[in-house]
């Protein structure tokens, strides 16, 4: 019996994930739609009916919460494939999904600089999707903000991505700045960048991460893409 080499059992490895993957995401779309169907006739009931009914309101904001958590798994089902094709693809899903679970309580701004650096490695997209998502998190567990901008650029030799927000802002040295800020200073070492979270109450925060272009760039299949349109607003 011949055992398949390394390279064709990771091969078959990741073919297996895309159909499992697929699978799951037709499972989530299915049942998201039912449970936003639910959602709906909830709120009908809410609008016709008189008086506030205390267990309604517990039942449409559990329904909520599973709306919220299966749009984001299913951003997570999606993330490898909306990567691959293009880095800002995977940031407008971001964003779209942030703006959601946000239910409208403030704007995002996705800005995308003449001149961003293309081409770059599948590492160092999933690192600063990763980065930008827990930034998103924060502000909307805890900024209280009406605008958020999602800023992309340039500065000679050097790439940058933004998080700011209009929010309440915040003591960098609080207990607040936790987890999640570790988090985003680890990933920012991976990739050869330095994370830099400037606040302070009542003037809103600003999350930047800096990195070399020369740390970005990759090629092959391991590459993720700016859209030649990259220079945009969402």
């Amino acid at each position: 019996m011949t055992c398949p080499s390394a390279s064709g059992r990771s091969a078959h490895w990741r073919r297996f994930r895309r159909r499992s993957a697929t699978g799951y995401r037709e499972l989530h779309d299915s049942a998201l739609q039912d449970i936003v169907y639910a959602l709906h006739e909830i709120q009908v009931v809410q609008v016709v009916s008189e008086g506030a009914d205390l267990a309604l309101e517990d039942s449409t904001e559990a329904l909520r919460r599973s709306v919220e958590g299966l749009r984001g798994a299913i951003f997570e089902l999606r993330f490898e494939d909306t990567l691959r094709q293009s880095f800002v693809s995977s940031l407008e899903n971001l964003i779209d999904l942030d703006r959601r679970m946000a239910r409208d309580r403030y704007e995002v701004e996705l800005v995308v600089e003449d001149g961003s650096p293309s081409g770059l490695s599948a590492k160092a997209s999933g690192e600063l999707v990763r980065i930008i998502q827990e930034a998103l998190t924060n502000v909307r567990h805890h900024a209280d903000a009406r605008h958020v901008q999602v800023k992309l650029g340039l500065d000679g030799q050097v790439a940058y991505i933004e998080v700011s927000d209009d929010g309440r802002g915040f003591v960098t040295e609080s207990p607040r700045c936790g987890v999640g800020q570790h988090s985003m200073h680890r990933r920012a070492l991976e990739i050869g960048g330095e994370l830099q979270v400037e606040s302070e109450p009542g003037a809103g925060t600003r999350v930047r991460c800096r990195m070399p272009v020369s740390r970005l760039i990759g090629g092959g299949e391991e590459t993720a893409r700016l859209r030649p349109d990259a220079s945009r607003e969402a």
